[in-house]
């Protein structure tokens, strides 16, 4: 078989001679009716008869106006590489528009035009009519001109991957470094080489390894810069990471009293400005107090009424929702008192206002919390950036000196969601929520300092209507013996005096 190098000089040489043959004739017929006779005038023109032949890249074809031929040249897509005669056509050379083929030559005149199939992709056989999808070959193997995973090692070459595209490598040639081959390859790993040495036929080392190596000490030092550059890049993602978890710490953590009541003027404030936000406090407020009103629903009912223009309202309002339970019994008030007050500005402070009054501003202090994001509250800068830094002065003692870390004892922190009882001026109990942080203690589940949370609504599900005493039928609308009736007085229906 010839090699690609002498195919291609003989194409070089037929694409010469097809040159110089078009020259020829070109001059010949530039030549010709100068030179030739009258008889011969036609013989110019065209100058083969049917016993002669044209070069390779044309055909021979017959003029119109006799029975002379003349040679010519084969179109773009065809070819004749052979010197051809009468009936001879010009070739039509191969196409490659099949999928997934390509063309590596296009050919010419004298030569046909050559395909070959994409990456990943074969020919199902000699004709190259098709591509066809390569199979995932093993390590030590390739995809070969046809598809078959063919053995690497057969050709001096190594595979140390799996796949459809990949192709054999060439082996290392470790004689040819003056190293000996350790290991010598099975078709799916490089040849393993050693250390250069002396001779090849005994492998003996030129420069044997011995301790205290400068190389040695070169890929210690490298080792160590590593080393010290990784754990300074843990570090830092480790302090990066605990600076978000501390802020984020700091943003949940219990507001002091003071900060409460800084947030909860804001939210006032905010709600004259922005209607949206006023609507927005006003459904939450409803909501937080439906749940957790509980003994207050009386002395709530009374202050939201205190004020109405119409003298005693309360006691209709109260006798409209009595048989209804407690929890539709606060909605009705509140709903009520609503198409009294409308969607005036004011009306989110005096709902605070009823709420501190009947002392119970743990409910003000629990909606302004949950609308805290709302309202774009900030706490000290200053303080906060004193919290991050004494926070992670710490976490660097506690990495680097174990040993000499103490923990500081801090003061308890209020659990999120628990009331914190204080003495209000008339030395009567009340309940006053000094610090919430997120709900992260589940209704019902101890949090920690022995008290069980109680869920919302839970003084509802004991107590669904009023205990006040009922008038008994038959009995000439007298009531009956207190002895006789079951009740707690401090969850009966309070009566308010009219005029």
């Amino acid at each position: 078989m010839s090699s690609p190098s002498s195919s291609h000089e003989r194409d070089n040489t037929d694409d010469s001679l097809n040159k110089i043959w078009n020259v020829f004739y070109e001059v010949k017929a530039i030549l010709n009716p100068i030179m030739a006779s009258d008889n011969d005038k036609d013989k110019g023109v065209c100058p083969k008869s049917t016993g002669d032949s044209c070069p390779s890249g044309h055909m021979l074809v017959q003029c119109d106006s006799n029975n002379r031929y003349q040679c010519k040249q084969c179109s773009e897509k065809t070819f004749q590489p052979n010197e051809n005669w009468i009936g001879d056509k010009c070739r039509l050379r191969q196409q490659c528009d099949k999928p997934h083929m390509k063309h590596q030559d296009h050919g010419s005149t004298v030569r046909d035009a050559k395909c070959a199939c994409e990456d990943g992709y074969h020919f199902s056989n000699e004709d190259q009519r098709i591509c066809l999808r390569n199979p995932e070959c093993p390590k030590g193997t390739a995809p070969g001109t046809y598809g078959t995973c063919e053995p690497c090692i057969k050709m001096n070459m190594y595979s140390d991957e799996v796949g459809r595209m990949k192709k054999c490598k060439p082996l290392t040639n470790c004689e040819k470094q003056h190293r000996c081959t350790l290991v010598p390859s099975k078709g799916d790993a490089d040849n393993h080489c050693g250390s250069i040495v002396k001779d090849l036929n005994t492998c003996e080392e030129l420069n044997p390894p011995h301790s205290g190596s400068p190389e040695l000490l070169h890929y210690a030092i490298i080792g160590g810069v590593v080393a010290i550059l990784l754990l300074v890049v843990i570090l830092l993602i480790y302090f990066c990471f605990r600076r978000r978890q501390l802020r984020r710490q700091y943003n949940q953590r219990a507001l002091t009293e003071a900060e409460v009541e800084q947030l909860r003027v804001k939210v006032v404030k905010d709600c004259d400005k922005d209607p949206a936000l006023h609507k927005k406090v006003l459904s939450t407020s409803f909501s937080f107090i439906e749940e957790r009103i509980d003994r207050q629903i009386w002395t709530l009912a009374q202050e939201l009424f205190r004020f109405h223009p119409k003298q005693g309202h309360y006691e209709v309002i109260v006798e409209k929702y009595k048989d209804s339970q407690a929890k539709y019994t606060v909605n009705g008030y509140l709903q009520e008192w609503k198409m009294w007050k409308g969607d005036s500005k004011d009306s989110v402070g005096e709902l605070f206002r009823c709420l501190r009054q009947v002392k119970r501003d743990d409910i003000v202090n629990e909606i302004c919390m949950c609308l805290r994001k709302d309202v774009d509250y900030h706490t000290d800068v200053e303080f906060q950036n004193g919290y991050h830094k004494q926070s992670l002065k710490d976490e660097c003692t506690y990495i680097f000196f174990p040993c000499f870390y103490h923990k500081k004892e801090k003061s308890p922190s209020v659990p999120s969601g628990t009331v914190v009882v204080v003495e209000n001026d008339g030395n009567e109990a009340g309940t006053k929520l000094l610090a919430i942080a997120s709900d992260d203690v589940e209704d019902g589940a101890d949090d920690g300092s022995g008290v069980v949370r109680p869920p919302p609504g839970a003084f509802y599900h004991n107590h669904p209507s009023p205990s006040a005493p009922v008038l008994e039928e038959n009995t000439n609308n007298i009531f009956p013996s207190l002895e006789n009736v079951k009740f707690n007085r401090q969850w009966s229906q309070p009566v308010q005096a009219t005029s």
